[in-house]
């Protein structure tokens, strides 16, 4: 038995409205856009920016601990990536 002369075909045959792998995956999943419906980041971007005050120091960390509950994935990688600590040797000391 030779494998090889069998192609792999798709479950489902693709038409126009597969064309959209989201599209497809909602239409799997029996998820329906909602306009009302944004992502966290879409609310994120949408937020009132606050206001920069040089004299004020800016605790991000605490704004986004404060904020978890509105923005919870996003406060994830925020303490992820703010919480690695800065260094300031240069790389070619390290060799």
């Amino acid at each position: 038995s030779d494998d090889s002369s069998q192609s792999s075909q798709p479950l489902t045959p693709p038409n126009d409205d597969d064309d959209d792998i989201l599209c497809h995956y909602n239409k799997k999943t029996g998820h329906k856009d909602d306009p009302k419906t944004k992502t966290e980041i879409e609310s994120y971007f949408q937020e009132d920016r606050v206001p920069h005050n040089p004299s004020v120091d800016l605790d991000i960390l605490g704004w986004w601990k404060a904020n978890s509950t509105r923005y919870p994935i996003l406060a994830s990688i925020a303490r992820e990536v703010l919480a690695i600590p800065a260094t300031t040797v240069a790389s070619e000391s390290a060799f």
